[in-house]
């Protein structure tokens, strides 16, 4: 599948768009607290941002790029605290934006698979194997092991969601 197939599959940019307010929209919930804490008060321009990106990085318009040039992801977020627990967080809401949103199951599968591997890479605390000088795949298997099991496990069973009692 092809990167633009999963913009298609998505719904393009109206699907991604409802994907990421569907996202924040749940990190209002008490159980995201600490992730919602990591962002500004006001979610407006993250919101917009997340939706160009994700737009372009799943093979749609490549609006981000030229409004914000290379997105140099980790380099932008290096402020934050962001450890195993924040990546899991932010999976875990993700993942249940995407089984709200996301019908296909290969498109959501595929999206997942492609997450889980930015969410590790995003990891910026001290002994993560990102920093250690090893490239990905070269014993970040782990990690990434374990966020995926966090992405799989909310959408196979949305019991494990913090949240899922709270808002489906």
């Amino acid at each position: 599948m092809t990167e633009s197939v999963l913009f298609e599959q998505l719904g393009g940019a109206p699907g991604i768009a409802r994907l990421v307010d569907d996202f924040y929209d749940r990190m209002e919930q008490p159980c995201y607290a600490a992730l919602r804490d990591l962002h500004a008060p006001d979610l407006a321009m993250t919101r917009a941002v997340l939706k160009l990106y994700l737009a372009e990085w799943m093979g749609g318009p490549a609006e981000y790029s030229a409004a914000y040039g290379h997105p140099r992801l980790r380099q932008r977020h290096m402020h934050i605290r962001i450890g195993e627990t924040e990546r899991d967080d932010w999976m875990r809401c993700m993942s249940e934006a995407m089984a709200h949103n996301v019908p296909d199951e290969a498109a959501r599968t595929r999206l997942t698979q492609n997450l889980v591997k930015l969410a590790d890479w995003m990891r910026n605390q001290p002994g993560n194997p990102h920093d250690a000088g090893q490239a990905y795949g070269a014993g970040t298997e782990t990690s990434v092991a374990q966020a995926g099991h966090v992405a799989n496990s909310t959408v196979e069973n949305p019991t494990n969601c913090p949240c899922s009692s709270v808002r489906d």
